[in-house]
Order: structure tokens, then sequence, then C-alpha cells
């Protein structure tokens, strides 16, 4: 009986382990780039854009952020704040910004994503977009030295607009 009782747990062990000869090859691997990676076919891409070093950028995995904004996110949230006239707008969701920002403190490879509470696309008034990104980009928003040799770093932002008025930023 235990003879039978051994048997069965190694056909059950063995009938559930993955098929090692199935495994994907590198190269058809669903997901091939990092997180952080903008890609040029992005029509926000920044054909004019430099970056300063060939490698993943700083903050590839999730973000460059807190370390990333000059003073503190504090201190970006103000600048924003102070700067972003929501009279003009009634939107509603959130804005997603994902971007580069190079050793020289310039901004490009630029994503911009447009999403309701559900996360689904949506289509906001280009102004505020604009405003919002003009806003955002500013070189004095970013710390972009913080490695002595020169470093991308890879950021994103998240405005939680209600009623046109933005009411969160994140990270």
């Amino acid at each position: 009986m235990k003879e039978w009782v051994k048997l069965w747990v190694f056909l059950t062990v063995l009938a559930t382990a993955p098929n090692s000869g199935a495994q994907q090859k590198p190269s058809e691997l669903l997901y091939k780039d990092q997180v952080g990676y903008l890609p040029p076919s992005n029509k926000d891409h920044s054909q004019d854009f430099i970056r300063c070093n060939p490698n993943l950028p700083l903050g590839f995995y999730s973000s460059s952020g807190p370390y990333i904004y000059k003073g503190n996110k504090s201190k970006f949230r103000k600048f924003i704040l102070e700067r972003f006239n929501n009279n003009d707008f009634d939107d509603n969701g959130i804005l997603n910004l994902r971007f580069m920002i190079n050793c020289h403190g310039e901004v490009g490879d630029i994503e911009v994503n447009e999403l309701d509470y559900g996360f689904e696309k949506i289509t906001m008034s280009k102004a505020l977009v604009d405003k919002l990104k003009e806003l955002a980009f500013k070189k004095e928003n970013w710390n972009f030295n913080l490695v002595e040799k020169p470093m991308d770093y890879y950021m994103y932002l998240l405005f939680r607009i209600e009623n046109g008025k933005v009411v969160e930023i994140l990270p």
C-alpha cells in the first residue's frame, strides 16, 4: 500500500510539473522590454531627444521618484497647482505621462495616456493636456545629475482630474 501512495504522489507531481520541452526561447518571449521602455514607434516619441547612456535608465522598473523631484514632491505639486488654471476645463479622468529625463535635464520619449477612472482610454481637452505637459516637463522640476556618470531617468506621472481640477499627483 505504501508503494502505491509513493507512486501516486510521484505521478501527480510529474503530471503537474511544467513541461521543460515547451519552454519559450528568449527571442519568443511575450514581454521583450523592461517596464520603463518607451518605444520609438510611439506617436509622442521625441525624434530630437538624445539619451546620455545606452543602458537602462534609472528607475526602469517603476520610476525615478521621489528623488528625481527638485526639492521634493510637495514643491512639484505646489508648482503645478499654482500655475494650472482649471477654470476652462470640466474633464474627469487620469492623465498619465511617461517620459525620460536625460543627463542634461531635457525631457523626451514621451507617452501620453488619457484614461477614465476605470483605466479605459478617453480623450481629454487638448488644452488641458498640453498645459499639464508644459508645466510637468519644465527643466526646473527635475534633479538630473543624481549619479557621477551621465544617466537617463525614467519617470511617470499620474494626474487625477475631477471637473477640470488636479486633485492628486502620483507617484
